[in-house]
C-alpha cells in the first residue's frame, strides 16, 4: 500500500472515509429484530417457567414429606415414654374447642402447656399456630387463621381417629373413634395411616373418618369445594403418613382399596378388616377425659 499524493495518509475506510451506513458505522438493532428477540424470550420463558413450577412444587411436596416423618418419628417417641400408647387424638372431649389445644395431638406432640416437645416445630401465637413450623404444610396456600374463613384453625395434617377420641363419664363410647390403643394393635404396620394432609374446608378437627377431609394438593390443586364430596377428581397426591414411619404421597384411588365400593370409599380409615386399615379394632379401651 503506498501513501497518498494529496494527504500522505493511509486510506481509511468508516466514519471518516464517507462510507458511513448511517448510523456513525455502528450496527443496531432494527424493529423488527427487536421484537423476534423478545418474542424468543418469550417463548423461552413459556417453556422454562412450567418447568421451574414443578420444580418448586416437587420441592414443596418433599418438605412436607419431611414435616410428617418428623411428625411419625415424634409419634414413635411419645409411644416410647407411655408404655407404647398411641399418641391419642385428642385427650379431651372438646380438644377442638378449645383455644389451648394442649390436649389435641399435635398440641401434645408439641410440647405445649409446658408439656415434652417429641422434636417438632411448633409456635402459636394469640392461640394460633405461627407459620413454617413442622404442621405446616408449605404446598398449602391457605394460612393459618379463622376457621369462620375457612382458615385452617389447627395443623395442615389431619390424624387418623384409631387412637382415639375421650369422651364423658357418663357418654357411651364408640369403638372406632373412643377407644386407646397401643402399638400391639398394629398388624400391617407400613399400610396403618396415622396422619395425612387436611382440608381447610374441613376445619381440620384432629379426627376423620374418610379421605372426604384429605386434600389432594401436591401436583396439583384440589378442585373440592366440600368435605362431603369423595376426592375421585382430583388428580393430585395427598402426603399420608404411616405407623411405620414412612410417608409417600398417594392418589385417591390408592386410598379407596376395599372389599366393597361403598359410600366413602375409605377402608384404610374405616375398614374393621386389618389387612384394609392395618390395625386390629378389637383391641384398646375407651378414653376418658
Amino acid at each position: 500500500m503506498k501513501i497518498t499524493e494529496k494527504t500522505g495518509k493511509f486510506p481509511v475506510s468508516g466514519p471518516d472515509s464517507g462510507e458511513c451506513n448511517g448510523s456513525g458505522g455502528r450496527s443496531i438493532f432494527t424493529l423488527i429484530e427487536l421484537l423476534i428477540v423478545i418474542a424468543i424470550i418469550a417463548i423461552l420463558a413459556s417453556l422454562l417457567l412450567p418447568a421451574l413450577n414443578q420444580a418448586k412444587n416437587k420441592v414443596r411436596a418433599i418438605s412436607c414429606l419431611n414435616n410428617q416423618k418428623t411428625i411419625g418419628t415424634a409419634q414413635a417417641a411419645y409411644s416410647g415414654d407411655f408404655q407404647e400408647w398411641i399418641v391419642p387424638a385428642a385427650q379431651s372431649a372438646t380438644s377442638w374447642a378449645d383455644t389451648s389445644y394442649e390436649k389435641s395431638w399435635w398440641g401434645t406432640l408439641g410440647g405445649l402447656k409446658g408439656k415434652s416437645n417429641y422434636g417438632v416445630v411448633l409456635k402459636m401465637e394469640n392461640g394460633v399456630i405461627k407459620a413454617g413450623g413442622t404442621f405446616d404444610c408449605p404446598s398449602e396456600k391457605v394460612p393459618f387463621g379463622d376457621v369462620l374463613k375457612k382458615e385452617y384453625k389447627q395443623a395442615k395434617y389431619i390424624m387418623n381417629v384409631i387412637s382415639g377420641t375421650a369422651i364423658a363419664a357418663s357418654a357411651t363410647p364408640n369403638p372406632n373413634t373412643n377407644y386407646a390403643r397401643r402399638l400391639s394393635c398394629l398388624k400391617y404396620v407400613s399400610r396403618a395411616v396415622f396422619a395425612a394432609d387436611s382440608q381447610p374446608i374441613a376445619y381440620n378437627q384432629v379426627m376423620t373418618g374418610n379421605i372426604c377431609f384429605f386434600s389432594f394438593r401436591h401436583g396439583a390443586n384440589d378442585p373440592r369445594t366440600s368435605n362431603t364430596l369423595l376426592p375421585v377428581a382430583a388428580v393430585g397426591s395427598c402426603n399420608v403418613l404411616y405407623m411405620d414411619g414412612h410417608a409417600a404421597g398417594m392418589k385417591s384411588r390408592q386410598l379407596m382399596l376395599g372389599p366393597s365400593e361403598g359410600s366413602q370409599r375409605a377402608y384404610a380409615l374405616t375398614s374393621a378388616d386389618p389387612i384394609y386399615c392395618g390395625y386390629d379394632r378389637t383391641q384398646g379401651q375407651v378414653l376418658y377425659e
